[in-house]
């Protein structure tokens, strides 16, 4: 291979650092064939942006930042596709890599250390009763009645309602949401449990006592029978599965939740954002289809199943 010359070298980033200083260019009709050519250089032109994002001019720092915004969602949503092939998932790891979606520049630590505290209270609160099921009631009164998470705020499908970090700031979100961070919480402290998958309105149990108890984290952790929940899905006019009352999958409320923010996205108009939210599930079944059996497959002769 012959050797490039030393200007020929420099023509690729001459070439962005020329479509950076158009950035504060006040026709539309620029900013509108620049910004998809910055786009698509990705990292390339980060370095670039940064130091754009910093200017004295308005214009040009604002569309800087927009283009930053957009490069670090695209990254986040590589992270996403390739995490969702995973065979395994766990769903603490798949919502905080879901709010980077939302929040690109997002550490999780300070958040997940708040987890971390909250578990570490109640494992306080816990020492002063040997009763298992009293022990459970501890986590509805500190998270729901104490702290105050409960039921969304404003619009049910804001993404604010659904994104965990900011779920965990404001106290209120969507029932999934909410679920999560009980369970979470619950499993800091080796707790069993699992998110009961009721249609439109999820709710998790922790297997205490005989029979495990429910509780409704949107309502501030109130307590369900099954009985409740069952009056529920029938008086919504739904039909009642008894796989319902059964502890769902990681991957399973993983995917719940992309289909969440995926009917926020389209109550949004961020027909960006639905594309994107169905890379990621065609991601998930794709895999979810490689683990069935093969059609015609089943138990060899002589076997029961």
């Amino acid at each position: 291979m012959v050797p490039r010359s030393g200007a020929a070298a420099q023509r690729p980033d001459g070439r962005l650092a020329a479509l950076v200083q158009l950035l504060g260019d006040e026709s539309s009709f620029v900013w509108e064939r620049v910004r998809p050519e910055l786009a698509r250089e990705g990292r390339r032109a980060v370095s670039l942006l940064r130091k754009e994002a910093r200017s004295s001019d308005a214009r040009a720092r604002g569309r800087a930042r927009l283009l930053l915004a957009e490069i670090e969602r695209r990254d986040v949503l590589r992270r996403l596709v390739g995490y969702a092939t995973r065979e395994k998932i766990d769903l603490e790891t798949a919502l905080f890599l879901l709010a980077r979606y939302g929040a690109p520049t997002l550490d999780p630590r300070p958040v997940q250390r708040a987890l971390d505290s909250m578990a570490a209270e109640l494992v306080e609160r816990g020492r002063r009763t040997q009763d298992e099921l009293e022990r459970v009631r501890l986590l509805p009164r500190y998270l729901g009645i104490e702290l105050g998470f409960g039921g969304n705020k404003g619009e049910f499908h804001n993404p604010d309602n659904i994104h965990l970090h900011r779920v965990l700031e404001r106290h209120a979100g969507m029932p999934l949401s909410l679920c999560a961070i009980y369970l979470f919480v619950a499993r800091r402290m080796g707790w069993k449990g699992g998110i009961l998958p009721l249609p439109g309105h999820v709710m998790v149990r922790f297997w205490a006592g005989p029979t495990g108890i429910i509780l409704d984290p949107y309502h501030k952790g109130q307590e369900r029978t099954e009985r409740d929940c069952k009056r529920y899905v029938e008086q919504n006019r739904m039909r009642w599965d008894p796989a319902m009352l059964k502890d769902a999958s990681d991957r399973g409320m993983f995917k719940r939740q992309l289909l969440n923010l995926t009917r926020s996205a389209e109550k949004r108009g961020q027909k960006r954002e639905v594309e994107d939210m169905a890379l990621v599930l065609h991601a998930l079944e794709a895999r979810t289809i490689a683990k069935l059996p093969a059609r015609g497959a089943g138990p060899t002769r002589g076997t029961r199943s």
